[in-house]
């Protein structure tokens, strides 16, 4: 895994943290998403989950705020909370710019779906690109191609609604 200028490192972790993951992971060579835990003399680094995963009751819908988090296209369940310190990290990377491994993200806490809104903007443009097909009968393979990964990516839509609707990010 490598460090790309598309690597998404704005989530709180130190130099010598990211150093680590690079160099915990240096011999990936495909997608993978894991959670670890940072050798305690790394310290600790901001988790803004909050929610049952958390061991926190729900994020109730009064106490939530919808608001875009930096240059993304959809808008965040943000709550009007800290961050809180803890030592586990998620690090989610693959392929990239003919790279076989790139990190796409670490940030402090456990692994969670996606966002609703970056899944709906993934659906929305695998819909359009189903409508501009030639031949959309269900037999050509291209259609039934497309109609396969928009299956698989309402059911991650599903679960993702069901899991935000419980949880938030810090403010």
């Amino acid at each position: 895994m490598k460090k790309h200028t598309d690597s998404h490192v704005d989530h709180g972790l130190t130099e010598a943290q990211l150093h680590y993951l690079l160099d915990r992971f240096a011999g990936r060579t495909s997608f993978f998403l894991e959670t670890i835990e940072l050798p305690e003399e790394l310290g600790t680094v901001p988790c803004g989950l909050w929610g049952p995963v958390m061991g926190d009751p729900p994020v109730e819908e009064s106490a939530v705020k919808r608001e875009r988090r930096g240059s993304r296209a959809w808008t965040s369940r943000l709550v009007a909370r800290d961050t809180r310190p803890t030592r586990q990290v998620t690090v989610i990377a693959g392929p990239h710019d003919g790279q076989p491994c790139v990190l796409y993200t670490a940030f402090g806490g456990p692994a969670t779906p996606q966002e609703p809104g970056d899944l709906r903007r993934q659906l929305e443009a695998l819909e359009a690109k189903r409508r501009e097909l030639p031949d959309r009968s269900p037999e050509s393979a291209e259609h039934s191609a497309l109609y396969a990964q928009i299956v698989a990516l309402r059911s991650k839509r599903d679960a993702a609604d069901a899991f935000w609707r419980d949880h938030a990010l810090a403010k």
